[in-house]
């Protein structure tokens, strides 16, 4: 996720707009040196090569200002017509040129994406969902379940190379998710997007934002990618490899626009209405829908518009945001509509620390934003609690095998996971590891996921860089199977930092997940079990247990049996119980008992069979404690 260093921000807006007519400025601006003096102290805390300011309010451009040098050498002084890389505020950019279409009735945002993308280029669905039931709409607000994707490099970079179009979207244009579920940031959503501004405009979409966006505002400095003639002029990337002044993406509708703060001044005076009407530029009705059509985000405080980030209420005012950051660059349009307020903010690197230069200028134009913004830090103070581990859905509990889909081929995959809230993962040949920032949830339509990530290998060398590396997984619980995603975070020393999305799909290697009987928390009373030996450990788990191990080299098979198992008065205890196929996974504290129970009346009498998955805590009289217990179907 991408959200604004202020706290993700944006709502609805109201009025007219427009394009090719100068901006007027006030002659009496507030007063913006205590801004300027924490522009400095920022810069030079942060090794900030080059910033760029602009301020507007009311159809005017109150300030706008450079700081620094655009080039190494210091010959060439940052102004707020210098071109600067804008990250992911080129989303907006190209939700605004769709938008434009949809207003000239070109295209209509709630048709499937796929109409507007020829063959080669069409969405699939690696899912039990249709491919065609994902629209335009849906790639605009990031519900379209395409998932993280993030390729790029930069042109003097060695072995630079980023794939076609159409490699791309046939390899990683995949719906991880049904789409309009929920919300997924993404940029191959707003990659496919640029494809289809290029599509439906026949033209390139660097030619189609000039054409729809730039040349309309005037916005004079902008282009997609560096304007090659404007190359000493424009602020390089700089970041601790160096600096860099040309880059390639798989995405270009998504991240590679450039711009100088004056220019998204005028941008930002369009999506407050403070500019004339023009036939050049989508109605007024348009404008607002993309403000107001919104979707739930994953931060519970803000909602995703068409394209911008909305928060209802940002220290007591309604905000916009369209924000975009690496560690090369940091891009901010903060729109307040109800004030008519709105603040550009650009760097030439990555940075936390502008958030006190908003702060800054937002405190001397809104009344009441810095007692409101002060006394919302102290409540968060207060309040802020260390998050706890939740327990796992039962539909998640138990142990699950399957395999990441590649462009190679398959990669197994085998995850566990205990009803106390943990779980191990083992990836290929990798190591069986807990899984690291794990969290359980469930989505409002009630299905059940678990995500996490380990360390790991998704083969793809070519496209990721050598492993091993961060893996996320992300599994959601469809029917009888876990379904869902593998994401690449490669290491700062991979060559690109592809970070790409593969398919995977789990089943249980139990088959009661998929008809359970009970789940049900037990007390002491009912903690019974067995001993496990073998050459690494022993340790005993339940009572009253027998345990046979054959070893036969380094192939050991492991069965428990309990015989004579202690009943109630009411329901008497078998005469005859055995655990079979038995697989112990140690969580410590808690440890995760996989297998099969067989039981009978008698040693003649017909056995009844049930898979289990129980889960054991320390503690209780035998110095384990069975917390739950999950039986299933026949296996």
């Amino acid at each position: 996720m991408h959200f604004s260093i202020v706290g993700t921000i944006v709502l609805q807006l109201a009025g007219a707009f427009a394009p090719a007519h100068d901006v007027r400025r006030v002659p009496a601006a507030p007063d913006f040196d205590r801004v300027r003096a924490t522009i400095k102290a920022v810069m030079a805390r942060d090794s900030i090569p080059s910033l760029a300011i602009a301020v507007v309010k009311n159809a005017a451009i109150l300030w706008e200002e450079g700081f620094g040098w655009t080039d190494a050498r210091h010959t060439v002084l940052t102004t707020p017509h210098t071109p600067y890389y804008l990250a992911s505020v080129t989303k907006t950019i190209t939700a605004t040129a769709i938008m434009t279409l949809a207003d000239r009735g070109a295209l209509n945002i709630d048709h499937p994406a796929n109409d507007y993308l020829r063959p080669g280029r069409h969405l699939k669905s690696p899912g039990p969902w249709a491919a065609s039931s994902v629209t335009v709409r849906h790639l605009l607000t990031h519900t379209s379940g395409l998932s993280t994707f993030s390729w790029s490099c930069f042109a003097d970079q060695p072995g630079c190379r980023v794939p076609t179009t159409d490699t791309v979207i046939a390899r990683y244009g995949l719906l991880m998710f049904p789409p309009g579920e929920h919300f997924d940031y993404t940029n191959l959503g707003f990659g496919v997007l640029g494809e289809i501004v290029s599509e439906v405009s026949r033209q390139p979409l660097g030619s189609a934002l000039r054409q729809l966006v730039f040349a309309p505002l005037r916005m004079s400095d902008a282009s997609l990618d560096v304007d090659s003639t404007r190359l000493t002029v424009t602020a390089p990337r700089v970041n601790r490899r160096g600096a860099h002044l040309t880059g390639t993406s798989a995405a270009a509708g998504a991240s590679i626009a450039y711009a100088s703060a004056h220019d998204l001044a005028r941008f930002a005076m369009l999506h407050l209405e403070q500019l004339p009407p023009s036939p050049n530029l989508p109605r007024a009705t348009t404008i607002r829908a993309m403000q107001t059509q919104t979707v739930p985000a994953d931060n519970p405080s803000t909602v995703y518009g068409l394209g911008w980030w909305i928060n209802p209420d940002l220290h007591g005012a309604r905000a916009l945001s369209a924000q975009g950051g690496t560690d090369d660059s940091y891009a901010t349009v903060l729109l307040f509509p109800d004030s008519k307020v709105g603040v550009v903010l650009l760097a030439n690197t990555g940075t936390t620390a502008v958030g006190a230069i908003i702060d800054d200028v937002l405190d001397e134009l809104l009344p009441g934003y810095r007692n409101r913004r002060i006394a919302d830090s102290a409540a968060a103070t207060r309040t802020r609690q260390v998050a706890s581990t939740p327990n796992a859905p039962p539909s998640l509990v138990g142990a699950w095998q399957g395999s990441v889909v590649t462009p190679h081929g398959p990669i197994a995959i085998n995850l566990v996971v205990d009803a106390s809230g943990r779980a191990r993962a083992q990836l290929g040949t990798g190591p069986d590891t807990a899984l690291r920032s794990l969290r359980f949830s469930t989505l409002s339509n009630g299905i059940a996921y678990v995500s996490g990530r380990l360390t790991g290998d998704l083969a793809t060398p070519e496209d990721i860089g050598p492993g091993p590396y961060d893996v996320y997984i992300e599994l959601y619980r469809r029917g009888p199977q876990l379904i869902g995603l593998a994401t690449s975070y490669p290491t700062a020393e991979a060559p690109f930092g592809a970070r790409l999305s593969f398919p995977v799909t789990l089943a249980t290697t139990q088959a009661q997940t998929s008809a359970v009987e009970s789940v049900r928390r037990l007390d002491s009373t009912w903690a019974h079990a067995y001993q496990i030996h073998d050459t690494t450990f022993a340790r005993k788990l339940m009572d009253s247990a027998f345990v046979m191990t054959s070893t036969n080299g380094s192939r050991k098979t492991r069965e428990v049996e309990l015989r004579d198992v202690a009943g109630t008065p009411s329901s008497p205890g078998p005469v005859y119980f055995r655990s079979a196929d038995v697989q112990v996974h140690d969580f410590a504290p808690a440890v995760v008992v996989t297998g099969r129970l067989e039981w009978a009346d008698g040693p003649n009498a017909p056995q009844t069979r049930r898979c289990y998955t129980a889960t054991y805590v320390r503690g209780g009289p035998v110095g384990w404690r069975l917390v739950s217990l999950q039986v299933g179907a026949s296996p």
